[in-house]
């Protein structure tokens, strides 16, 4: 990651605090998620996925933006995140709550089976066990490490996952989303 993004962090943490905490996007916000998005880091584009995939209030040219990205090639965890955020667009739109789908939990895409995993602990904690069994045994040894670390941390209640995850822009990433340092 160069210097100049990753200035881009503090702002980033500031905004999916706004974002954790329901608040709305000021323009000035909006302007660092869309630049976040266009410099294409994978650390600062799966961040601004994020947020707008938690985003509550309508923002077209921030959707318009990931759905171009989707496009694209991605490095694999901004392209976990970003059809994260896209289906979770989706499922506001149609005004439901997102649940991923099992079918997830078997991608090729091995950030997308963390994530999927780390989202069912949040919302459905017995969901969220059952994930974390089927990746503790997963066959590429990352998320099986990942998966049972995450699990191990999750029953003594700590939200930190240092340490745990893929590599370390998987972590960077969480801390810049979940607020944990």
């Amino acid at each position: 990651m160069s210097c100049e993004a990753g200035e881009q962090i503090p702002a980033l943490r500031r905004i999916a605090l706004c974002i954790r905490n329901g608040g709305t996007l000021s323009l000035e916000e909006r302007t660092i998620v869309a630049k976040c998005m266009d410099g294409r880091e994978p650390v600062l584009l799966s961040a601004a996925a994020w947020i707008v995939g938690e985003y509550k209030e309508k923002d077209n040219s921030l959707l318009e933006k990931l759905k171009a990205l989707r496009q694209g090639k991605l490095d694999k965890m901004p392209e976990a995140f970003v059809r994260i955020a896209l289906e979770k667009c989706e499922a506001r739109k149609m005004e439901r709550q997102w649940k991923p789908r099992p079918d997830m939990l078997k991608d090729a895409n091995p950030y997308l089976r963390l994530e999927v995993m780390r989202e069912l602990l949040l919302v459905n904690q017995d969901d969220g066990v059952a994930a974390t069994g089927k990746l503790s045994e997963d066959e590429d040894p990352l998320v099986e490490f990942a998966a049972r670390g995450i699990c191990l941390k999750a029953a003594l209640g700590s939200p930190d996952m240092h340490g745990l995850l893929l590599d370390e822009r998987h972590e960077l990433l969480l801390t810049i989303i979940s607020g944990n340092r």
